[in-house]
């Protein structure tokens, strides 16, 4: 009985669904009673560890035999093994003599499409021409379907060992990274991503006393991706078996689709944390000792120490890393505090928008802290950097919003002077009256009437200034500055009016007004999903005074149904900012308040809709809290329990088409957390409803482009979800006219960055349907100018605030 061929046997075995292996080992064993028996053996071995198929994928890895031949390639001996493979030095004898490395993949990868995969990164690969990128010369798969990979051998340390080994001091260290940067971000202006920068993949050798650095397995990282779930990062154990500790937070996350350049950028930041204090910024044990979900949780939200801080936390060890810099503890400290400090920890930001955009910028800061210049990195502030301005939108959709702030002030100041010259008119005839017996009442009321007058006309001249703001000021704006500027403009106007008014009045329906303007002056200012000028701390303001006017408004009515509804509406805005700002707890307890109030005013009032409608969102609103907590089931489930109530608004009040979208938007976000829950099977039907629902709504208001604009956006929802699920041919036929859509729309306004990063998404998805398609070369093209674009968007809107 052949060990190999039980290995064999094995391995296509553990490919296959339980019930379809006793029929594959009826052929594959034969009349075989004894090899049958030991196959069958191992898989139930396997089936009985905490996750299954580990167990035996390590026990076929661990066993098999070392190669002597691969292909055209003798083997000289073993050089290296990780979690995903063993490397192997080897001699190709044809077409030329050289010396190769091997990289054989372990068992348990599909073949077929690991090759599939590399063969479509394999053009840009061969494109690359960097002396400190190792070369990729070829793939196939062994004799016992293991894929392999044959690329430039380097006889090199990891940068670290080397480091340390030549006690290289920081500033040798910076300057080798430096070169390592290099070298990445011409793989990027190649459109090859890493996916796996750690120090065994970044190589030093010696050359004419002076070291260089050589990254190496570029493209194998692409070709043997897998889901991040818990059996891609443990083994039955519980060890780790990828590299978390230079893991990205977008790699982290379950869905693992939307990894761009970034992401090295990330990687690379841990490795100079590395070099500069001899730790990870995350303790290694720590991760190697937690559960998956803790592991993600640590990666993706707990900000790791400075490195100056991470070295004061070393210990006794502090002396023997700052010898291997030929430093002491003290003057190492000192080194690192400060610009050092702050361009790691740029890299490592949580949120990508905020890193470096590509490593050439890294490099670029590095130089400049060597050259005693000033960094464009710099300490934490309560403002980051300038609030970047709204994404452009139509100039219709501009000055539609322009006409609502100016109506909310003008109405405001015109209900204002109305109410102020009726008490002025009231307050002279009654004075008047009295006039007949006091002379000198009369003077002073006569005085009063004076004075209500020339407030009176300063209230008119107020009016005025506001309306020959809009008329001339703003429309000088628009023309020379583009709508966003003017928006800024009369949003500050309106809100200087809404202040002062606030101040001088207690009049309900003047305060109502008041309320209700403050509201628009946040939403302006910053809301998610609208057109905003990025200014989220003022609209917490804005909106925070207006909460302020409705709970006043509910002691002056407090038996009034619709002045009640005004403080749970206002929470529902204010639980916005709360949830950006990372008060997680606040934005609950506000959206609880909400729910509570319009659940008891449906109750007494059913026939307003907007009581049961706003119940919904205020429960559905909850979901964003729970998913920014990184508690995917609370998130689903908050989403399952809004919908109903949406679909029962709807079909109580089936006029009101914005009832049916609110359907859309609960199906279309519960697909989305499936997609990033991994599982994107359960979230299609979820898909496909958001679709027949803004479809059969543009249909019916067909000269409504916001509804057109959705059904565009749920059919990519629609497509992305179908190709995690492993359906291609469907997101083939939905994404190309999306994507000339998105294509003329940039082409009409080439500066607009949202059209940018709505065609770089449909560029995505398209290019990712076409490699699942095997149209490689096309899925190639599509897939470079996607990336293109994406530093298009992050070099123009650095913050993403949008």
């Amino acid at each position: 009985m052949s060990h190999d061929r039980i290995m064999e046997i094995l391995a296509d075995a553990l490919e296959l669904l339980p019930s379809q292996r006793s029929a594959f080992l009826d052929r594959a064993c034969g009349g075989d009673a004894e090899l049958r028996a030991e196959v069958e053996r191992l898989l139930a071995a396997d089936k009985a560890t905490a996750f299954p198929t580990i167990a035996a994928k390590e026990l076929l890895n661990s066993h098999s035999a070392a190669p002597t031949q691969v292909g055209p390639y003798r083997i000289v001996r073993e050089i290296g093994r990780g979690g995903m493979g063993v490397v192997y030095l080897a001699e190709q004898a044809q077409p030329i003599q050289r010396q190769v490395a091997i990289k054989i993949i372990q068992f348990g990868m599909s073949s077929a499409a690991v090759l599939a995969r590399f063969n479509a990164e394999r053009q840009a690969l061969a494109m690359m021409n960097h002396p400190g990128v190792a070369a990729m010369y070829d793939a196939g798969v062994t004799e016992t379907g293991r894929p392999y990979f044959v690329m430039e051998f380097v006889d090199g340390l990891p940068i670290t060992e080397f480091c340390d080994k030549n006690r290289l001091d920081t500033r040798a260290r910076v300057e080798l990274f430096i070169e390592v940067c290099e070298a990445v971000q011409h793989a990027h202006q190649k459109a090859i991503i890493h996916r796996d920068i750690k120090p065994s993949n970044v190589l030093v050798t010696s050359q004419d006393g002076k070291p260089v650095a050589k990254v190496i397995d570029f493209g194998i990282a692409k070709a043997i991706e897998q889901r991040l779930t818990e059996k891609t990062i443990f083994t039955e154990h519980g060890q780790l078996v990828g590299t978390p500790e230079y893991m990205s937070p977008e790699q982290a996350s379950m869905g693992g689709m939307d990894i761009d350049t970034r992401s090295d950028v990330y990687s690379l930041g841990v490795l100079l944390y590395e070099l500069l204090t001899g730790a990870l910024p995350f303790d290694r044990k720590t991760l190697r000792e937690s559960a998956f979900d803790e592991i993600r949780r640590i990666i993706r939200e707990v900000d790791p120490p400075k490195p100056s801080t991470r070295l004061s936390s070393l210990g006794a060890i502090v002396d023997q890393i700052a010898a291997a810099r030929s430093s002491d503890a003290t003057s190492h400290r000192k080194v690192l505090r400060g610009e050092l400090d702050w361009i790691t920890m740029r890299a490592l930001e949580k949120d990508r928008n905020r890193r470096y955009s590509a490593p050439a910028e890294l490099a670029a800061d590095l130089s400049r802290h060597l050259r005693n210049e000033a960094v464009n990195a710099g300490p934490p502030s309560r403002i980051y950097r300038a609030r970047k301005f709204v994404r452009r939108h139509r100039f219709v959709v501009t000055a539609a919003s322009l006409i609502a702030a100016s109506l909310i002030a003008g109405i405001a100041v015109s209900t204002w002077q109305m109410t102020r010259a009726r008490r002025a008119e009231d307050a002279a005839h009654k004075e008047e009256q009295r006039a007949r017996t006091a002379e000198l009442t009369a003077q002073s009321n006569e005085k009063r009437a004076r004075d209500a007058e020339a407030s009176a006309k300063k209230r008119f001249d107020d009016l005025r200034n506001l309306v020959g703001t809009f008329i001339f000021e703003i429309d000088t704006i628009i023309q020379d500055q583009g709508p966003t500027a003017a928006r800024k403009k009369l949003n500050e106007t309106a809100q200087a009016y809404l202040e002062q008014l606030s101040r001088e009045t207690d009049d309900n329906l003047l305060m109502n007004q008041v309320m209700n303007g403050y509201l628009k002056v946040g939403l302006v200012r910053w809301y998610p999903g609208y057109a905003h000028l990025g200014d989220p701390k003022r609209a917490a303001e804005a909106y925070e005074k207006a909460l302020s006017i409705a709970r006043q408004l509910v002691q002056n009515n407090p038996d009034n149904p619709r002045t009640t509804s005004f403080v749970a509406k206002c929470l529902l805005w204010v639980s916005k900012t709360q949830l950006h700002f990372g008060k997680h707890e606040e934005a609950l307890q506000s959206l609880r308040e909400a729910r509570s109030t319009f659940e008891k005013l449906k109750v007494l009032d059913p026939s307003i809709p907007d009581f049961a409608r706003n119940a919904a969102m205020a429960v559905d609103y909850s979901s964003d809290v729970y998913k920014a907590m990184d508690d995917g089931p609370r998130a689903i489930a908050a989403v399952q329990e809004a919908l109903p109530m949406y679909e029962d608004v709807a079909k109580r009040f089936p006029g009101v088409p914005e009832y049916r979208r609110d359907v859309m938007v609960a199906s279309s976000g519960l697909a989305s957390l499936r997609l990033n829950g991994g599982l994107p099977g359960l979230g299609i039907p979820n898909s496909r409803r958001s679709v027949e629902v803004m479809t059969a709504l543009s249909a019916e208001n067909p000269k409504n482009e916001f509804y057109r604009s959705d059904i565009r956006n749920e059919s990519r929802l629609l497509s992305e979800v179908l190709l995690a699920a492993g359906f291609v041919s469907e997101p083939l036929q939905l994404m190309p006219p999306i994507v000339e859509h998105d294509r003329k729309v940039l082409k009409d306004d080439s500066a607009n960055v949202f059209a940018m990063r709505e065609l770089a998404n449909s560029l995505r998805t398209l290019g990712q349907a076409q490699l699942g398609g095997g149209k490689y070369d096309d899925a190639r093209k599509i897939l470079a100018e996607s990336i293109a674009l994406y530093d298009r968007t992050a070099a123009a809107d650095a913050n993403d605030r949008f």
